[in-house]
């Protein structure tokens, strides 16, 4: 098997076409994945350097020189085990109702989690979702090999037993007041097994994690599957506009339950900040005035 059969090996693995894999390289134009998988021409370094930076799970010296596994993290299996639970019946149906005078069904596939154990306790780890991780999050969420390379750690306390748990990298400010570029939300799973009934289990205007076939956001959530089959996102910081998604595009939900924030606002500093602001501009007025009445 030569470069190019690797590359074709490896987009035929990640479920990809050659356009997806393009894109997802962040290539406008997918004319050089073509050219390598018809043998045309090899990938150069920057195209091998694309691939390895945006997908950190593959293996650098298989792709290079074929040698051992596609996908890294043999070495981390003797400290943790990567599984997948799962519930009896994941295939279910959300809602049933009618819509603009037709009748629609929302399906889930839902009740399926993939987690790491600590291979000496058996315990469950709290996987670390950081902002690159989270590019390809949508696309192997269900695969154990991905959570094996990722961080992972343990919290005491009851509040972080008897559930699976996941920590996010928040991306954006979209959520500013509450959350900040960079901040860290730990997040309990909720099962989307049970239909409409754990739909209706969503705490209205309290913060989620979604995960779609596009993406992973951190929104306040409101339910309305029961009136159209959608679920309202809501963000914090009002310069972005509130939405909705379909609830058979929810692939993950992660009920938010703690966070880990490096921004510490200094709230005294800015009411005085304020305050200084006002008695200059107070100071400012009173010279105008003194100035009118010399003119008098």
């Amino acid at each position: 098997m030569d470069i190019n059969d690797r590359v074709a090996t490896l987009i035929n693995k990640l479920g990809m076409t050659a356009y997806q894999f393009a894109k997802e390289l962040g290539y406008d134009r997918p004319e050089k994945i073509y050219t390598i998988l018809n043998k045309r021409n090899k990938p150069g370094y920057d195209t091998l350097a694309d691939i390895l930076n945006h997908f950190t799970q593959v293996n650098a010296e298989w792709l290079m020189l074929g040698n051992g596994e596609m996908l890294k993290g043999e070495e981390n299996r003797e400290s943790s085990i990567a599984v997948v639970k799962e519930s009896p019946t994941p295939e279910i149906v959300v809602f049933e109702g009618n819509k603009h005078g037709k009748s629609y069904s929302v399906k889930k596939e839902a009740g399926i989690v993939a987690i790491t154990l600590d291979r000496e306790t058996q315990e469950e780890n709290i996987a670390m979702v950081d902002t690159r991780a989270a590019a390809g999050y949508p696309q192997y969420f269900l695969e154990p090999e991905y959570f094996v390379d990722l961080p992972k750690f343990h919290l005491p306390g009851p509040q972080f037993r008897n559930a699976t748990f996941r920590c996010f990298q928040v991306i954006g400010d979209s959520m500013t007041e509450t959350l900040y570029p960079d901040d860290w939300v730990i997040c309990q799973y909720f099962d989307l097994s049970q239909g409409a009934r754990s739909f209706n289990a969503i705490k209205e205007g309290y913060v989620y994690v979604i995960v779609t076939d596009e993406a992973v956001l951190v929104k306040r959530l409101l339910n309305r599957v029961q009136e159209r089959g959608k679920i309202v996102l809501m963000s914090d910081n009002e310069a972005y506009a509130t939405r909705e998604i379909d609830a058979e595009d929810v692939k993950e939900l992660w009920y938010v339950k703690a966070k880990l924030s490096f921004h510490f606002p200094n709230t005294r500093y800015n009411t005085l900040r304020k305050i200084s602001g006002l008695e200059a501009d107070l100071v400012h007025l009173q010279e105008r005035v003194k100035k009118l009445e010399s003119y008098k």
